[in-house]
């Protein structure tokens, strides 16, 4: 399966895994991973965790719809734009 071919499992909350992730669940119960193996994508986002160390490595997300998702979007959007140099910087 892809978890058991992952290099690294990400979520947007290792708190609701548990009751969101059916997948995950069946997984730990099948022995494949353990729920300390679970990637938070807001420690990968702050540079807490590695994310993707080589192109060659499969990450498994599991989305369940939180916010962190779209402030990680965000951010990589407001990065590519400040490397390119372009958009507008706007006082808030």
């Amino acid at each position: 399966t892809s978890i058991r071919r992952a290099s690294m499992i990400v979520v947007d909350s290792a708190e609701a895994a548990p009751r969101e992730a059916g997948e995950l669940v069946a997984a730990v119960e099948n022995g494949i991973i353990s729920w300390d193996q679970l990637v938070e994508l807001r420690r990968v986002v702050a540079g807490l965790s590695p994310g993707r160390q080589s192109p060659k490595e499969d990450i498994y997300f599991k989305h369940f719809g939180i916010g962190v998702v779209d402030i990680a979007a965000a951010k990589l959007a407001y990065d590519i734009a400040k490397k390119r140099g372009v958009g507008l910087e706007v006082d808030i």
